[in-house]
């Protein structure tokens, strides 16, 4: 026994070792002489034939250099190497005179000074600011379009806040005006020089050289270069003539260029090498795929993380197939098998669905979506498979010449023994028995005990209403749904929209994702009497429709419980169900039903009433958990923050409330100082619970791990926060969502909060190719006619309407749900399981130890996925290696 598993760990460790490659293309060389040369390879053509072979996108944006290993045989003979000129295009003495620049969400402009100074190499730019200040330098630059170029230049920062940066800009852009370009860190250390190199492309020809500052204090930079670079192909070869080498390819996610390797050379002259191109295949990509002949045609499985692009589906068909579809469950975990059915886009009906385990199994039909081109609005250019709907529904034709990809979900109860099952699913009437093999794992799995991933603005269920048709104002889920929002106002038992938000909340618990408002539409109501120059007395409270949505969500095994969602500026006042608002500051022109307190005894209202409700969650056993969500508040409110934690703080019950804090662009210097400099505490500091800085791949916006200041201990607890983001839109769906939680624990994070979870209608102007976005702009509307959002195609689209033609015609509580919640469901499971085998025990308190060689390896895998805080590699076989490894880790438990 102890030879099989030490085997089984030599193979285990054996296929961890490395990256695999999820790709190969054979190239045919033709050297003159022996030694290092260059292969004259077109990147469009490699491409190209990449992307034929691989499900998963393969574009000039996404192209991995790094990674790319030219083989000869089983030995390395060569890769990608990144190469600069020695021209520096920056000049000295070119640079405009410093401006203030528009402010990005409140940055207030104010004095500062500014000098230019002479250097050992180049100029060195010393700026000031009293303070928080946005200013820049420019100088226009004359480039060669999409060609890539290295900027570098040391910085030194001693600020209290904000940064101090340069890179190339469009200046036809305000926002999101940076070229194409690698990741850079969003901070640099303090009081020491500190050398930055990034690659841009020249995604215009006439862009200009910023150097920008963004912070309160002093900063600097100097020895500013820009050199024109590119990746060469080069190969060592041991002589000359004709050459069989094979390039590996892994893909890589997040919309930077590749990062800057370790290495930088020269661009000098190399032997050229005429090459040619062959064929390129995926790797093992069905190895797991059954296939089976029906009456009606052909059936398939492909592995449930595949990319679902309609137009990609035949390639999925399993090249040699395996004799049963092996799938992985444990008690309180769920799992995905797709299943195609290749009948021509014949509709057919589905029955009924029988396991011979005691599995519960259930079915729902994929349906598909278009997906626009990057930067367009409705410019389609595929479509793909996401919304799941009942197999049989009349609303939701089925699409003639493609493949019908069911998601069958396999869910494991305590009847099934540990152990692995031969079994099958039969389909009725569909004459087809898809045969299995069900390993069930020794343990028991709670995703949501390990991990919070909690979604937002559900509460757009009921407003705005003010047509129940796609137009500018805007329609509500709750027209989508047939019914009309006025209900909200109706008595529990006559209130749909009740139901109807209690319905979502539970299909969300289904894929261990908690709603931001799992009480919605469940009201705590209370009389309001109005006192003379004091605050409000409220009395007779009533939690009864509230406590019973919340035992619902208690029941699913939900903790995230929002009290009150509001903001730095929002926090100032507080609105109640009399519709009168009571606030320290004097009521706006034009409000009506305001009323100015006194300060000191705002504060304490306030707190007395969130220790009303924190007294009754504490009374129900539901305080742990409870939270005051507080979203992207600028820096200016950051005392009004301190001032509302320290009224809580005097409280009871009010004081075990989380206070957690989602930074955004406009948020981000989260690590300010009360000192105004460089030490002490920040302000911040002591008034959160939980700090959540956002992490948009897009933009640069996560603080590294190590952002927080050594000088204050431990780092406290953090989450992630979404809102634009590849690991969650349309067009990366697959690994790239299951991979989701296991980043955030990556980066340190307790938990994530995901900004939209479904908006269907929303008036935000049409912008295509606006100056102000990256992409074309709104409106967002029926996603299922158009999932464009500019944040992220179908990242407003967790769910879909229940009629893709629009507001239903008659009431409907039929639920959509977007296949990613299925992959994150996934992702969250592995996160758990992934903790449990590192505490060794399970989430019903048995021992579940795997090997410490095996822990360390699957640590050391997911440190080499992440590359860094906005890119990740994404080869579909290693990552099931991971899995595979930790599941089999598992399996070999000991007690």
């Amino acid at each position: 026994m102890r030879l099989i598993v030490s085997f089984w760990l030599a193979t285990t460790l054996s296929c961890l070792a490395s990256v695999e490659p999820a790709a190969r293309v054979t190239l045919t060389v033709e050297a003159t002489q022996a030694g290092r040369c260059e292969l004259r390879v077109g990147e469009d053509t490699l491409i190209a034939a990449l992307a034929a072979a691989l499900p998963e996108p393969v574009t000039r944006d996404h192209f991995n250099h790094a990674d790319v290993a030219l083989m000869r045989g089983d030995r390395r003979v060569g890769g990608y190497e990144f190469v600069v000129t020695a021209t520096n295009l920056v000049k000295d003495g070119q640079f405009e005179a410093p401006r203030e620049t528009s402010p990005w969400g409140g940055l207030r402009r104010t004095e500062y000074s500014f000098r230019a100074e002479p250097g050992q190499s180049g100029q060195v730019f010393w700026a000031e600011c009293a303070k928080l200040q946005n200013i820049r330098i420019t100088q226009p630059m004359q480039l060669e379009k999409d060609r890539l170029y290295l900027l570098s230049y040391a910085a030194y920062s001693d600020v209290q806040n904000g940064d101090v940066s340069v890179q190339l800009a469009d200046p036809k852009k305000i926002l999101f005006a940076s070229l194409s370009h690698t990741h850079r860190r969003p901070v640099h250390r303090q009081r020491q020089w500190e050398r930055q190199q990034m690659i841009f492309r020249a995604d215009v020809e006439q862009p200009e050289l910023r150097i920008g500052a963004a912070f309160k204090g002093r900063a600097a930079v100097a020895d500013v270069s820009l050199r024109p670079a590119r990746w060469r192909l080069v190969a060592e070869l041991p002589r000359a003539g004709r050459h069989e080498l094979t390039l590996d390819y892994v893909p890589r996610m997040g919309r930077h260029l590749t990062p800057l390797p370790t290495e930088v050379k020269p661009d000098t002259a190399l032997t050229a090498a005429a090459v040619k191109i062959g064929k390129a295949v995926a790797l093992a990509s069905n190895p797991n795929g059954v296939l089976l002949r029906t009456p009606r045609g052909e059936a398939w499985t492909l592995p449930s993380d595949w990319p679902l692009r309609v137009d990609r589906l035949a390639i999925s068909r399993p090249a040699k197939p395996a004799t049963r579809h092996e799938v992985t469950v444990a008690r309180g975990m769920d799992a995905t098998v797709l299943l195609a059915l290749d009948f021509g886009g014949e509709a057919f009906t589905l029955e009924s669905l029988r396991c011979s385990l005691p599995l519960q199994v259930s079915a729902l039909r994929l349906a598909s979506v278009q997906i626009s081109k990057p930067g367009s609005f409705d410019r389609f250019i595929y479509r793909q498979l996401d919304p799941m709907v009942p197999v049989n529904d009349p609303l939701v034709p089925f699409e003639r010449g493609q493949p019908t990809v069911l998601a069958l979900t396999i869910q494991c109860g305590g009847a099934t023994p540990a152990g692995t099952h031969d079994s099958e699913i039969e389909l009725k009437p569909l004459s087809l028995k898809l045969p299995l093999r069900v390993r069930v794992l020794p343990v028991t799995v709670d995703a949501v005990k390990h991990f919070s991933c909690v979604f937002g603005n559900q509460h757009l269920i009921y407003a705005p209403a003010k047509s129940a048709t796609l137009t500018e104002n805007g329609v509500s889920v709750a027209a989508f749904h047939g019914y009309d929002p006025r209900k909200r106002y109706a008595k529990a038992a006559d209130n749909p929209l009740l139901k109807l938000a209690r319905d979502y909340v539970q299909r969300m618990m289904d894929f261990h994702v908690e709603p931001q408002a799992a009480g919605l539409m469940a009201a705590i109501n209370y009389k309001v009497e109005n006192m003379t120059n004091a605050p409000p007395r409220l009395t007779d409270w009533d939690f009864t429709e509230y406590d019973r949505s919340m035992e619902m969500f208690k029941r699913r095994g939900g903790r995230f419980i929002a009290v009150m969602h509001t903001n730095g500026e929002v926090i100032s006042r507080l609105s109640l169900s009399n519709n009168h608002t009571y606030s320290p500051k004097p009521a706006p022109a034009g409000a009506p039903r305001w009323h100015q307190l006194a300060e000191e005894d705002y504060w304490h209202f306030v707190s007395g009433y969130l220790e009303t409700i924190a007294a009754h969650l504490a009374e129900k056993g539901w305080l742990d958990g409870a939270s005051v969500l507080i979203d992207e508040s600028a820096p200016e409110t950051y005392a009004t923050i301190r001032r509302f934690a320290k009224a809580l703080r005097t409280q009871p019950h009010a004081r075990r409330l989380r206070l957690i804090h989602s930074s955004n662009h406009a948020s981000a210097p989260y690590t300010m100082r009360l000192s105004g400099g460089a030490e002490g505490p920040l302000v911040l500091e002591g008034a959160l619970d939980v700090f959540m800085p956002e992490n948009n791949n897009h933009f640069n916006d996560w603080p590294e791990a190590d952002i927080w200041p050594a000088d204050r201990g431990q780092r406290p607890t953090h989450w992630v926060y979404f809102v634009e983001t590849d690991l969650l839109d349309l067009p990366h769906a697959g690994v790239s969502t299951e991979l989701l939680p296991l980043k955030c624990r990556w980066l340190g994070a307790e938990g994530m909060y995901i900004w939209g979870s479904f908006i269907w209608s929303m008036p935000y102007a049409r912008r295509e190719g606006a100056p102000l976005g990256g992409g074309a702009w709104g409106p967002v509307m029926n996603p299922w006619i158009n999932p464009n959002y500019h944040h992220g195609q179908g990242l407003l689209a967790f769910f879909y309407p229940p009629d893709p033609r629009g507001a239903a015609k008659e009431p409907t509580p039929k639920l959509t749900p977007s296949y990613r919640l299925a992959l994150l469901r996934d992702g969250l499971q592995d996160n758990a399981l992934w903790r449990i085998a590192q505490a060794g025990v399970d989430d019903a308190s048995q021992p579940a130890r795997i090997p410490d060689a095996v822990r360390r390896a699957l640590q050391s895998q997911l440190d080499a996925t992440f590359i860094n805080p906005v890119q990740w590699r994404v080869s579909r076989p290693h990552h099931h290696a991971w899995r595979e490894a930790l599941y089999g880790s598992v399996q070999r438990t000991e007690p």
